[in-house]
């Protein structure tokens, strides 16, 4: 895959995408594959082996409730 330089003021450099990262917003930004993924919603699950039991079960059940609402999506 081709390694992409997308400067801020490109079309590609999505609304959605200055939005989040404001005045962190790298110019030109590096990307590598998908462009367009940047302009979908997204969700992100961190986790840790040093993780509380009571965190685990919550955020386990809001990933399983976050994917049934995602057209076609899976969880792993």
């Amino acid at each position: 895959m081709d390694v992409i330089q997308i400067e801020s003021v490109a079309a590609e450099y999505t609304t959605r995408l200055r939005d989040r990262l404001r005045e962190a917003a790298l110019s030109p930004l590096t990307a590598v594959g998908n462009l367009n993924l940047l302009a979908l919603p997204k969700t992100a699950l961190f986790c840790s082996a040093r993780c509380p039991g009571g965190v685990m079960l919550p955020t386990c059940d809001l990933a399983a409730e976050l994917g049934s609402g995602n057209q076609g999506g899976h969880l792993a």
